[in-house]
């Protein structure tokens, strides 16, 4: 569990600095202030990252670290809901885990749980409320530089 979330936490989600202009490769989903070609290789990036993810997830699960709810669970949950709502809209990702298939299985596990369908519903909702734009405008300028 401790290596799923120190990969999301520094691959996935932290920009590893505080200062204006400088983005998470999550932050392709949703920053506009990123330029077009940075923004290229952070979505290669994310996705790849989103890979090493699948290859440490537990085969047998139900959760991130096995049979147990752990840490990782809690932590990658709200960035996969990111990329779920977000990912089609900006990078054109119609279906983000489509290719991985222990993650397909982990979010839909977690999904049908109580405490996540909750936590899941308000970040969704703040996705598509607030992010939701930006996502789209910037799939815009994106299929316009392919």
């Amino acid at each position: 569990a401790a290596l799923l979330v120190r990969v999301h936490d520094i691959y996935v989600s932290s920009p590893n600095c505080t200062q204006d202009g400088y983005f998470a490769n999550q932050s392709a989903l949703y920053k506009k202030a990123m330029k077009i070609e940075e923004r290229r290789e952070r979505s290669i990036d994310l996705k790849k990252q989103l890979g090493v993810i699948e290859d440490l997830l537990d085969p047998n699960g139900p959760f991130a670290a096995g049979s147990d709810l752990s840490l990782a669970d809690v932590v990658m949950y709200p960035t996969y809901i990111f990329v779920e709502e977000l990912g089609p809209l900006a990078l054109g990702w119609s279906t983000p885990f489509a290719t991985f298939p222990k993650t397909s299985a982990w979010y839909a596990h977690c999904a049908a749980q109580p405490a996540f369908a909750a936590v899941g519903k308000d970040i969704t909702a703040f996705c598509r409320s607030v992010l939701a734009d930006n996502a789209k405008a910037i799939g815009e300028e994106m299929s316009s530089h392919l």
